[in-house]
C-alpha cells in the first residue's frame, strides 16, 4: 500500500542518516515511484544526495623526504613534496592514519613526515595541517598486539600538535593472513574493527565541520 511504501520510504532515509555519516542531510532526497509491471504494482525509490567528503588516498613513500634536520631546513626549506603533502592535509577535515610498528613506536616514515609537515614554512600559521583536524589510528602487525604500541605513540605524537584523535583505534593481528590476494581483509571482525574507527572519524569531523 502507499502508506506502507511511505513508512519504507522514511526507513530508507533514516538509515542512509545514520549509515552514510558523510551525506549533508538537507541534500538527501528519496523519491518514490509507483509502476505497474506485469500486472503487479512495483515501487521503487530514487536516492539523491551530496557528501561532503571523499576519501583521498595518500601513500606516504610517494612523498620522499629526507631526515629531518633544521639546518637542512634553514639552508634548502621545505621539500617540494612535503608542501603538496602539507596542501593535501590542510585541505581536509580529518585523516586515517595507518601506521606499522617499529620496536614499540611508530614507523620511522611516518615520524619523519610528521616532523617535517609540523613545520610552518610558507603556511599563514603554525600547524594548519594538523591544528582541528580529526585523526582516526589503524595499525597491522603479524603478532597478537597488531602494532598496538605503536597507536599509543602515534596518538601522544598527533594529540601533542593539536589533532583531535578519536578514541576509537583498531590493532589488526595476524596481518600476514588477514587479506586475501587482492588485499581484502577475510575476517568480518577485523572489517568491523576497521570499519568501527573509520565511522567515529567521519562523524567527528562531520560535527566539527
Amino acid at each position: 500500500t502507499i502508506g506502507r511504501a511511505i513508512e519504507v520510504r522514511q526507513a530508507i532515509r533514516l538509515a542512509i542518516e545514520r549509515f552514510e555519516p558523510r551525506i549533508i542531510p538537507e541534500t538527501l532526497e528519496v523519491d518514490m515511484r509507483q509502476e505497474n509491471v506485469g500486472g503487479g504494482a512495483v515501487i521503487s525509490f530514487d536516492i539523491r544526495g551530496e557528501l561532503w567528503a571523499e576519501p583521498v588516498p595518500v601513500d606516504l613513500a610517494e612523498y620522499p623526504a629526507p631526515l629531518y634536520n633544521g639546518d637542512l631546513e634553514a639552508r634548502q626549506g621545505l621539500p617540494p613534496e612535503i608542501v603538496a603533502l602539507k596542501r593535501v592535509f590542510t585541505e581536509s577535515a580529518g585523516f586515517i592514519a595507518v601506521s606499522p610498528e617499529y620496536n614499540g613506536s611508530l614507523s620511522p616514515l611516518m615520524k619523519n613526515t610528521i616532523d617535517w609537515m609540523s613545520r610552518r614554512g610558507e603556511d599563514p600559521k603554525p600547524m594548519l595541517p594538523f591544528r582541528g583536524k580529526v585523526a582516526g589510528l589503524l595499525s597491522a602487525a603479524p603478532g597478537r598486539l597488531g602494532g598496538l604500541r605503536g597507536l599509543v605513540e602515534l596518538r601522544r605524537v598527533l594529540s601533542g600538535i593539536g589533532v583531535l584523535v578519536v578514541p576509537s583505534q583498531y590493532a589488526l593481528f595476524g596481518a600476514g593472513e588477514a587479506f586475501d590476494e587482492d588485499g581484502n581483509l577475510t575476517s568480518e571482525s577485523h572489517r568491523r574493527g576497521v570499519l568501527r574507527v573509520v565511522e567515529a572519524t567521519i562523524a567527528t569531523a562531520g560535527r566539527m565541520r
